[in-house]
């Protein structure tokens, strides 16, 4: 199958898929009720949250959150945001984190995400998927906004949501690429 470039005759919608976390992943729904209502997509672009969510729809997995979340959330790094108790204690396990990111260049551990998008994703390429699928991600050094439209999806959903500090870059082509919402909330550049 040909890769995406933006000139495709096949009627139906672009959409764009922004990011925002919790945010991002209400695209699961819209995409579902775009499904089930019949319309024809012609392509999508996603950015961070929004990547997760086009390339559910580009593999024909199930548009829903739990299954997408069980695969891809670092329960560590949740339980540390979301505990409940002693604030004392949640604080400590704050600056632990912090200082393991000033050793290293994030916070999280990239490699249970990548185990858990594998476990979804297994070795699809953007150029497979249908309906055509864009997603943006952001170069470190220049800022630029950088398309991705051909190569591993693994690799390319997790430089789309790799959100600097929190998670390392993503090495691509030459670049250090970080999440798309860095320089572009809402995938327009991708969806053009």
């Amino acid at each position: 199958m040909a890769a995406f470039d933006g000139s495709t005759t096949q009627p139906g919608l672009i959409l764009a898929l922004s990011g925002g976390g919790v945010r991002g992943f209400a695209h699961l729904g819209a995409l579902r009720a775009i499904r089930e209502a019949g319309l024809p997509i012609a392509g999508v672009a996603g950015s961070s949250a929004g990547a997760y969510a086009a390339a559910n729809l580009g593999l024909d997995l199930p548009l829903e959150v739990e299954p997408l979340m069980s695969h891809v959330i670092d329960r560590q790094l949740a339980d540390l945001f979301m505990a409940n108790g002693n604030r004392l204690l949640r604080a400590a396990k704050i600056q632990s984190r912090l200082f393991k990111a000033l050793r290293h260049t994030a916070i999280a551990d990239a490699e249970r995400l990548r185990k858990g998008l594998l476990e979804l994703y297994g070795s699809a390429r953007i150029e497979e998927l249908v309906p055509p699928l864009a997603i943006n991600a952001a170069d470190l050094n220049t800022g630029e906004v950088v398309v991705l439209r051909e190569g591993p999806l693994v690799d390319a959903v997790m430089a789309s949501s790799a959100i600097p500090g929190i998670f390392p870059p993503v090495p691509w082509g030459g670049r250090l690429l970080v999440d798309g919402d860095v320089v572009e909330k809402v995938p327009v550049t991708a969806a053009r």
